[in-house]
């Protein structure tokens, strides 16, 4: 016999104790768990050691692990609070915008936080394990919590899910190579939407062209979507633009991550959103990593999904240099803005 006794972080989960050993079987036993309704006797196998105990090398928050669900079913850790975080020289001079403008020119920028136990803010820092090699890289698979997921039928937040954003911009292997050799990028910038060709601006069709640069399940497969299609809406919850009525069913099959919205952003960082304000993203500066903020051959930013509703041509963004959201770019832009992958992991899925 074991006792149920070792409780997890999350304090979600109970794990079997054996002489006084971290083993792989663990079991779910409610959403409150305390150390006194841990203690329950279990008779079963006990000589496979938990993993968690192991740690990472150089540049990573550790090893792959996992916890058990109901019955034995393995529950795996897909994200880790980060131990380290990642930073950047302020490499512009301009007295008002950019990392320079908060007078930071020259100096090392700190990016997200490394968080409280038990608890999830804005800018958080995550090592996630999203391309199932078992190590969880503080260097290319860095994330950082957003918000609860906004559920875009409901038009509610759901917190069984969290929304956590990619530290840079990505530049998929899709679209028979048109997008280069696929992996974090600072430089590479898509169009929003080219339905109607080139310099003939769309905002009601969704992101059809920026999400051909979001990774798939071959680059990253311990992920994927709440849902594969989603309702796409403007920043005021209306499902038209004046161009046109917007996707009620616009398809991310076949990718694993998506675009951020306005309505995550805003309660992120607990701004308004609609105009371009300098500094507006100061105290989220987590959002502008590699990107102009920082470095001067960075793309300004990157794409949101939520297009504007008071045109029919434009899209909201993120924009480093005013270190803001945007909402002045035209869809077929080419030249400005990246496409940053937002992933959907449960909160089971996240040791935090």
């Amino acid at each position: 016999k074991t006792t149920l006794a070792l409780i997890s972080k999350n304090k979600k989960w109970c794990a079997i104790k054996n002489t006084g050993e971290r083993i792989a079987k663990v079991y779910k036993i409610g959403k409150e768990i305390t150390e006194e309704n841990c203690k329950i006797e279990y008779t079963g196998s006990s000589d496979k050691k938990d993993d968690t105990s192991s740690s990472g090398g150089s540049g990573s928050s550790g090893s792959s692990d996992s916890s058990g669900g109901s019955g034995g079913e393995t529950t795996k850790i897909i994200c880790k609070r980060a131990t380290t975080l990642h930073t950047e020289k302020c490499e512009q001079t301009d007295k008002t915008y950019s990392c320079s403008g908060q007078g930071l020119s020259g100096r090392n920028i700190t990016y997200g936080n490394l968080g409280t136990k038990g608890t999830l803010a804005s800018g958080d820092a995550f090592d996630c394990d999203v391309n199932g090699d078992g190590t969880y890289d503080s260097t290319t698979e860095r994330f950082y919590y957003v918000s609860d997921y906004f559920n875009t039928s409901t038009k509610a937040f759901e917190s069984d899910t969290a929304v956590l954003i990619y530290y840079s911009n990505y530049s998929c292997c899709s679209g028979s190579g048109v997008f280069g050799d696929g992996g974090p990028t600072s430089s590479i910038s898509y169009a929003y939407d080219l339905t109607g060709g080139f310099l003939k601006d769309e905002n009601w069709h969704g992101p059809t062209y920026a999400i051909q640069a979001l990774p798939t399940s071959n680059e990253w497969n311990t992920i994927k979507l709440k849902y594969d299609n989603r309702k796409i809406l403007t920043e005021n919850n209306s499902s038209k633009t004046t161009g046109g009525t917007l996707p009620s069913s616009f398809s991310y099959q076949n990718y694993v991550s998506r675009l951020l919205t306005t309505k995550e952003l805003s309660k992120a960082c607990n701004i308004t959103i609609g105009s371009i304000v300098t500094g507006k993203l100061d105290n989220c500066n987590y959002l502008l990593e590699e990107t102009r903020y920082s470095k001067t051959s960075s793309s300004l930013g990157y794409w949101l999904e939520t297009p504007l509703s008071s045109t029919k041509n434009a899209a909201f963004g993120i924009i480093g240099t005013d270190r803001s959201d945007t909402t002045s770019v035209k869809t077929s832009a080419t030249g400005n803005f990246g496409v940053r992958p937002v992933i959907e992991v449960p909160i089971d899925n996240i040791d935090y």
